[in-house]
Order: C-alpha cells, then structure tokens, then sequence
C-alpha cells in the first residue's frame, strides 16, 4: 500500500488543507472590504497563518514521501523568524523574541521548510503553553543557528502530549540538515532546533 496515503500525520494535514484554504479567502475578503485599519490588519495577518500553515501541511505531506526539498538558496534566518512573529502577535499570541546578532544569520536550506519548522514549534507552544510570553530566542554558536522556544506549561492540560510536534519537528530539521531536542521542567517546555550556516566558501562565490 502507499505508505504516504496511510500515515495518519499525512491524512490528518491532507484534511486539513480545505479548511484551511477558506480560511484565508474569507480572512482575505474580509480584510479587503475592512475600512479599519486595525482591523484589516488583524485580517491580513489571519491571511498570512492561513497560508502558512498551508504551505506546512505541505512540506509534512513531503516530509512523508521521505523526498528531499531542493528548493534551498541562501536565505537570513532573522529575517524569517521577525516575518512570522509579526504575525503571531497581531493575532494575539505574545511572544518575547530576543537575538544574539543583529547580522544577517546565513542559511543555505529551503527557507519554506524553516518557517514550516518554526510554524509547527509555535502552534504547538500555543497549543499546550500557559498564560505569559513565549519566549523565542535566536542564536549562532559552533557554526549553527540555534532557535529556541520556551513556554510555560498549562495547569489546565490534562495530558503530556503523544508527542506528534516533537516529530514533526524533528522530521523537518531533518529536511534543513539540522537537529532539535527538547527540554521539560514541572513548569516549562523548551524547544531548540540547530540548522548549519551557510559555508564560507560558499558566502565568498
């Protein structure tokens, strides 16, 4: 049998994508007949999640034909995380950011599995997170850039999760040649994901 037609993550997303498609036509109308400026704002940015998570779904959808993204070109990472956190927080969602650098940080990946890989550990902090920030912070260390979300852990969550986001998430760091590895406290859940920087020779062509 077609293992991407049975593996229950593929389904799940495949169903998914109708709504999700709506979701940002409307969001799209909407923002297109709004005469606030907040407002359109707001409906704008639903626009973006919509479309972003469409984009994630199929990347995943990708990910389970355990195919390779060859759409990798050199990209800034900041730039990417400042793009999708703008969004977050018209939204609602609050999100404390923090960078080592203010310097381009370098890749050399597919820069729509980055933000899907981003978009994925974000959902997930808001799905499972507390009240407060979640706290995103953006480093390089040992020829890598390191991304690291934390949030605090709901009192209301009846359960610790079956785990799916963490392989989602790893599957797609996978795709970047990158790793991801998790941190868990009574309070708190971190995640940190490392993709490699782009090479000097290759930054010197």
């Amino acid at each position: 049998m077609n293992t991407v037609v049975t593996d229950p993550v593929t389904i799940a997303y495949h169903e998914l994508r109708s709504p999700l498609a709506l979701m940002a036509t409307m969001a799209r109308v909407a923002a297109a007949d709004c005469r606030d400026e907040e407002l359109r704002a707001r409906c704008e940015s639903i626009v973006n999640a919509a479309e972003r998570m469409l984009r994630t779904a199929g990347h995943l959808m990708v990910v389970a034909e355990t195919s390779k993204d060859v759409n990798a070109r050199l990209f800034d990472a900041q730039a990417v995380v400042g793009t999708i956190v703008a969004d977050y927080r018209e939204m609602g969602v609050s999100i404390e950011v923090s960078y080592e650098t203010r310097q381009p940080i370098l890749l050399e990946a597919s820069p729509a599995t980055f933000e899907a890989l981003l978009c994925s550990l974000l959902g997930n902090a808001t799905d499972h997170g507390g009240t407060g920030d979640i706290a995103l912070r953006v480093r390089v260390d040992q020829g890598t850039c390191q991304v690291r979300i934390e949030n605090r852990i709901s009192r209301s969550l009846k359960h610790r999760g079956i785990g799916l986001g963490t392989y989602i998430g790893g599957k797609l760091a996978a795709e970047l040649a990158g790793s991801l590895f998790t941190e868990r406290t009574d309070t708190t859940y971190a995640v940190t994901f490392c993709v490699p920087l782009a090479s000097e020779m290759l930054l010197a062509v």
